[in-house]
């Protein structure tokens, strides 16, 4: 059961707090949220696309040059994919807000 402030004319109301104007990204608020929709699916596919693909690397490089190698390999991604996933959540997405882009890079 609802609370009845959460109802308003038989429908339920969610409201959030609005962002400060300043975090708010003017330029990026007219972007509408198919092609938001599109650009988050994308970064996910680019970064799952990442992580699979270093995993096969490090078997890869683990069977063919040992296990001291794959450790340098494991190093060198985890140095590396957080760093190309922050370029790609902050060029590629379009987010309305500081706040939405601190999410998306948290995720």
């Amino acid at each position: 059961k609802m609370p009845p402030e959460h109802i308003f004319k038989e429908n339920v109301l969610l409201v959030r707090e609005a962002p400060e104007p300043n975090e708010v990204f003017w330029e990026q608020v007219a972007v509408n949220a198919k092609k938001r929709c599109w650009q988050h699916s994308l970064s996910w596919l680019i970064t799952c696309l990442l992580v699979f693909g270093s995993v096969l690397a490090c078997k890869a490089i683990q069977v063919a040059a040992g296990p001291i190698a794959a450790a340098l390999w494991i190093t060198l991604t985890n140095l590396m994919i957080p760093t190309v996933l922050r370029k790609l959540c902050v060029d590629v997405e379009h987010h309305v807000s500081l706040n939405n882009q601190q999410t998306s890079l948290f995720l």
